[in-house]
């Protein structure tokens, strides 16, 4: 019994209890309005400094960029040209070796009418 009369006396305490007759509201005051804080002339001038300084700059790093690439572009052409006459250099090197055997040096003579005399064949001395 006594729980219950504890448990009654702990929600009655608990419990928010509504005033019955409710006060009348008071008007509140109106606020004052805030005024707008305008930009002043200096405040205007920085803001427009700062605008072009960071459009130049994004600008200027846009063409930095645009050169880099251009270049680039170029090189590799540049390299891609160079590795095909470095090609055209092994293959035309390749035809030289086969060229300028011996036997054909020989055959090449004969067909323009050159004959092998020892005796036309003469001996420089070396340095």
């Amino acid at each position: 019994m006594a729980l219950r009369q504890y448990e009654n006396d702990f929600y009655e305490q608990s419990t928010v209890r509504i005033p019955e007759s409710p006060e009348p509201r008071r008007k509140q005051a109106p606020r004052p309005k805030k005024k707008k804080k305008r930009l002043l002339l200096g405040d205007y001038i920085i803001f427009v400094c700062f605008a072009l300084v960071f459009v130049s700059l994004t600008s200027i790093a846009l063409q930095k960029q645009a050169d880099v690439a251009s270049l680039n572009k170029e090189n590799h052409k540049i390299s891609m040209d160079i590795e095909k006459i470095e090609k055209e250099n092994e293959e035309l090197m390749i035809q030289v070796g086969e060229k300028s055997t011996y036997e054909r040096i020989w055959q090449t003579a004969k067909e323009r009418g050159l004959n092998l005399n020892e005796g036309d064949v003469k001996v420089v001395p070396g340095r």
